[in-house]
């Protein structure tokens, strides 16, 4: 090989003018790296223009509002569920309690008719 023939890149890449002059690596066929500048070393977030900031926050925000909304919608179903289960058994045990007591009721004053019994039938709805 001699100092006149150099190896030639990807097309193209010997065809740019250079402006800096020859690599000493002679990695010619890779570009030259920008001087960084403020933007470059400020975060991607910083990066993207207000108005987008502003809009992805509005949205995020519109997120986490629909989220809460729904959790309090799942959170009154239980909770309505509790109270739907928690009144059938009050019924049952109001079923259970007035049962009972017609059984005491029925060996006791049932034989012998008189104003208590209505009192009681009244007052109980046996």
């Amino acid at each position: 090989m001699s100092a006149d023939s150099q190896p030639e890149g990807p097309a193209g890449a010997a065809d740019a003018p250079p402006t800096q002059g020859k690599r000493v690596s002679g990695k010619f066929w890779k570009t030259n790296r920008t001087a960084a500048t403020r933007r470059t070393q400020m975060s991607s977030g910083l990066r993207t223009a207000w108005e987008t900031r502003q809009q992805a926050r509005l949205e995020q925000t519109a997120l986490k509002q629909r989220l809460r909304e729904m959790k309090d919608e799942t959170a009154q179903a239980k909770e309505r569920a509790r109270e739907i289960t928690k009144a059938r058994k009050q019924a049952a045990a109001e079923k259970e309690r007035l049962a009972k007591l017609q059984a005491v009721l029925s060996t006791k004053q049932l034989e012998r008719p008189g104003v208590m019994q209505l009192v009681l039938i009244s007052i109980y709805k046996i």
